[in-house]
């Protein structure tokens, strides 16, 4: 047991934190910290702290914060500030906002009635909000320590029959805008026809580029390229028309005054 005390407030923390022998459920009654009359239990941890596996670092992160913030809100409340009346007036905005925000959502779910038909209508009508404004790629970026790894990740990509797995040096892959990656390897992706790229050293690592396909700017990018993008715009689209349909429906239905003198 571990006690940290402060002055004019009585804190002890406990960490025990039986990470080998017990599992997350025999630790559910630690008091992880206490502030005055204030406990945190283990149980009271955020999910992902706990599971797959606890995390002592981050524990100890959300305690000492947790404490801290106990201290100041109780020294807070003392002075007054719970009464305070710019304070509650913020408080009623936030919560009155947050009310209104989960309601309008709730009626003016959409999601299923976003169609295929409707995105690619979308796309063919505002092709031109589409287009590159400058050069790209879509490539698969590999990652390895040494060079000499490096170098035989290179020469399997070029190879039809591959002597070993390269996808496990795998880092990523998708669409590389002109600009921005650091010059260097921005420079060799762009100014090189090959479909292979590096090695090439940056941030301590050694970098390989399998370029996939490559778009000129001004070119259109595919519908399969925004899709989400559009599915998001569409969204957006019918719930500002269902707001405002909710609104009008809602307004008819309640005893409204607007002075239009003001």
């Amino acid at each position: 047991m571990i006690k940290i005390s402060a002055k004019n407030n009585k804190i002890i923390i406990f960490l025990f934190f039986i990470l080998s022998c017990s599992s997350v459920k025999d630790n559910d009654d630690v008091v992880l910290a206490r502030v005055g009359k204030k406990k945190l239990f283990f149980k009271n941890l955020p999910t992902q702290l706990v599971k797959p596996n606890m995390n002592k670092k981050d524990i100890s992160v959300f305690v000492n914060t947790w404490v801290n913030n106990q201290v100041l809100f109780g020294e807070a409340k003392k002075e007054g500030f719970l009464n305070d009346r710019v304070l509650k007036e913020k408080t009623e905005k936030y919560y009155k906002d947050l009310v209104i925000s989960s309601f309008i959502e709730t009626k003016t779910s959409v999601v299923s009635k976003i169609t295929k038909k409707a995105v690619l209508t979308y796309y063919n009508n505002n092709k031109s909000s589409f287009i590159r404004k400058q050069d790209g790629v879509f490539a698969r970026h590999f990652l390895s320590e040494s060079l000499d790894s490096a170098k035989k990740i290179k020469n399997q990509l070029s190879r039809t029959k591959k002597s070993f797995n390269v996808d496990k040096y795998l880092k990523d892959s998708g669409y590389i805008q002109r600009g921005t990656l650091s010059k260097e390897i921005n420079d060799l992706i762009f100014n090189s026809k090959q479909p292979l790229v590096g090695p090439v050293f940056f941030n301590k690592k050694h970098h390989i580029f399998e370029v996939v396909s490559r778009y000129k700017k001004g070119s259109f990018f595919g519908l399969e390229d925004v899709h989400d993008e559009i599915y998001q715009r569409l969204i957006k689209k019918v719930n500002i028309k269902g707001t405002s349909l909710l609104l009008d429906s809602l307004k008819r239905e309640s005893d409204v005054f607007i002075n239009l003198n003001y």
